[in-house]
């Protein structure tokens, strides 16, 4: 009898933490569904855009935000500036004798097999970033880190970009600095390797443009803690997309003035 009530007592206990447990998932449960609530989910519509496959899927873009937030413009742009927006975080910067390009990528690889090495899109580099500038020269390229959607298509860009009298300058992490030597590029290329242990870095003067490099974080993937493929890259072209790795997590932010103004290019959190 003795034996009898203690397996009671032990089936109860045990019926006791399984309606603990389940209690929590509960709890948990409603929590994340609170959290969620509050979370507006927007959906960017790329209808129109060339380079876009709606057939990849819907962009969502989620946000804690109520509003959009309130951001003070110049109330006159000095005459001359120009800020063209290349697709994803490219952007083109310049003047009538300046032009700067940030993590300029075009091309738009398959991802249906992504064991598939990436190929650059010539045409696309050719007609939407180059040809639109005309006879205008690029003076710097800067990029935020490695990943293929940044830098994919920055050799080429380079390679066409350096003539016999003119060069630009290259600033990126290690990782971007060792996949534009892996091209074997003119022995004109300039290339600026940002190291993950500098935290601020006065790159210099461009025309009338002076641009500063601080050290930031990639971001994470919504509610991930991950921030991407990181690591080195090795070996040489063609990359497949599992390649293309960040340096240690460190996306390069960017910090431009002009007479004035100040532009700030950033991927993810800048550090102090």
């Amino acid at each position: 009898m003795r034996k009898f009530h203690h397996y009671i007592a032990i089936e109860q206990l045990s019926f006791h933490m399984k309606s603990t447990r389940c209690f929590f998932i509960i709890v948990l449960m409603a929590l994340a569904k609170i959290g969620l609530a509050q979370v507006r989910e927007v959906s960017i519509s790329y209808d129109g855009v060339h380079g876009y496959d709606s057939a990849l899927g819907q962009v969502l873009e989620w946000s804690s935000l109520k509003e959009e937030p309130r951001v003070r413009s110049s109330d006159k742009p000095p005459e001359g500036l120009r800020l063209r927006w290349l697709g994803t975080s490219g952007f083109e910067l310049g003047d009538n004798k300046t032009t700067i390009l940030i993590d300029p990528f075009v091309s738009r690889p398959s991802i249906s097999n992504p064991l598939a090495p990436l190929i650059i899109d010539t045409t696309a580099v050719d007609e939407l970033i180059l040809k639109p500038m005309g006879d205008r020269n690029v003076d710097a390229i800067l990029v935020s880190h490695a990943h293929a959607d940044h830098v994919m298509d920055v050799p080429l860009v380079l390679s066409r970009s350096t003539t016999t009298d003119h060069s630009p300058l290259l600033v990126g992490d290690p990782n971007t600095v060792a996949l534009v030597e892996s091209y074997h590029l003119s022995a004109k290329t300039r290339l600026l390797a940002f190291d993950d242990g500098v935290v601020h870095y006065l790159i210099g003067q461009f025309g009338d443009f002076t641009v500063e490099a601080v050290r930031s974080l990639h971001p994470q993937y919504d509610f991930l803690p991950w921030r991407g493929p990181e690591g080195e890259i090795e070996g040489h072209p063609p990359f497949t997309g599992f390649d293309y790795l960040s340096y240690r997590n460190i996306a390069i932010a960017y910090i431009i003035s002009y007479r004035g103004l100040k532009f700030v290019f950033c991927d993810g959190a800048i550090l102090q």
